[in-house]
């Protein structure tokens, strides 16, 4: 890709970040996608708000804003000017727009085997935009999460903005604490320390366990989860993951347990809501999985300002169990090393609230093979058809078994 800037080229390879704040060089594109008066200019768009919508074909979420984006410019006309960034080659872009049904009539500009804005605007994931005023000043590097009408309109108002930016997240160093607890270390009791502390944008949302021989200690480290997700810290530690159907909430305000659209902006409602947990627990401590489960959330309880605990109720369920072993034996040879095991399926059904509890048969094996089903969400009677063709079935059973309760505290 030539970019041209008056008479001097940039080299991608000597590009640097430009930072919040900085001015846009007046670049002229001339690899680009959906723009009939080739070659495209920055210095033409002084006057508009640009921009920036870094892509790729394999991103449903981008295809997406590339519709929304279309629409959004039909209502607030020539004020703003989208650009959609790639390094996907002119081939697979011009055959991927041609067959997509969703980018049917759409015609935003797409520059294409881009190398210098990935220079200049480092990023982690897509979609990833960059926001350009009208006078060629960096604004913000978001997500897609202020693509919105009312986010926009009140950007091109003049409103102040309270946007997150967003670029390379990275994973923590899970070998160093996230937070200098040398000071507080003699205040704690028996070796155990935890902190839970504020949401982290440039960390990326993560799990992690260290058993250190060396310092002899149990380090569980959790990155930007919500309420719900640090209690599940805990669970690990006892039963992998709790299926909803297994989760008794009664607090009085459920929106800061998780997000939901209807709550508003998820950067916004991530900024008050999710939170960083450390805790470390000595080796010799850690050995006991349900001491661990209980320091843990026993430990959220106090610094999150909930009631936790494990309830054991009687409930009705159904079980996965063989159908006649002919059968199973005779799909055997259909099966594909593509195929999911059984227990990854059912880790999928775990977050399907319409669904009764789902348990797994004793003489089971968790790694038989499923074929893919494209559905993701299920109802019993297409979840007990799906099984059969899978040589398993489903029978209804009665008895005791673990929930998990929150409330709010006392």
């Amino acid at each position: 890709m030539s970019l041209l800037l008056g008479c001097v080229y940039y080299r991608p390879m000597l590009a640097q970040p430009l930072p919040i704040g900085a001015q846009m060089p007046p670049l002229i594109f001339d690899k680009i996608y959906n723009h009939e008066n080739k070659p495209l200019s920055l210095a033409d768009l002084k006057g508009k708000f640009v921009v920036f919508d870094f892509w790729n074909t394999y991103c449903s979420g981008c295809i997406s804003g590339l519709h929304k984006f279309d629409s959004l410019q039909k209502i607030v006309k020539d004020k703003l000017y989208v650009i959609a960034v790639t390094r996907e080659k002119s081939d697979v872009v011009s055959r991927f727009w041609s067959h997509n049904k969703y980018l049917v009539g759409i015609k935003i500009p797409t520059i294409i085997e881009d190398t210098l804005l990935h220079s200049f605007f480092p990023h982690s994931g897509v979609p990833h935009l960059v926001w350009i005023d009208p006078q060629g000043k960096i604004l913000h590097t978001t997500n897609s999460e202020y693509e919105t009408l009312a986010d926009i309109q009140r950007l091109l108002n003049g409103q102040s903005q309270h946007w997150v930016n967003a670029g390379l997240t990275r994973h923590p160093d899970y070998h160093k604490p996230l937070f200098d607890y040398d000071t507080v270390k003699n205040k704690t009791f028996g070796g155990f320390y935890s902190v839970l502390m504020p949401y982290r944008p440039e960390m990326r949302t993560s799990y992690h366990i260290i058993r250190d021989t060396l310092t002899q200690q149990l380090k569980i480290t959790c990155i930007n989860a919500n309420v719900l997700g640090l209690y599940t810290t805990a669970f690990k530690f006892l039963f992998n993951n709790l299926p909803e159907n297994r989760l008794k909430i009664h607090v009085k305000d459920p929106s800061k347990l998780r997000y939901d659209p209807a709550n508003g902006n998820r950067n916004d409602w991530n900024l008050e809501n999710t939170r960083c947990y450390e805790c470390v627990i000595p080796l010799s401590r850690a050995r006991d999985s349900a001491m661990v489960f209980d320091r843990i959330r026993s430990d959220l309880d106090l610094l999150l300002g909930y009631h936790s605990k494990i309830k054991n109720e009687s409930a009705d369920y159904f079980e996965i169990v063989d159908t006649e072993p002919s059968r199973r034996k005779s799909l055997v040879g259909a099966f594909s090393a593509k195929w999911m095991t059984l227990s990854d399926f059912l880790d999928g059904l775990k977050y399907q609230e319409n669904l009764p509890i789902i348990c797994l048969g004793q003489n089971i094996d968790p790694n038989w093979r499923m074929a893919p089903d494209d559905s993701y969400l299920f109802t019993i009677e297409r979840l007990a058809a799906y099984l059969f063709a899978n040589g398993l079935k489903l029978e209804k059973k009665s008895g005791y078994m673990d929930f998990f309760s929150l409330t709010d505290a006392p």
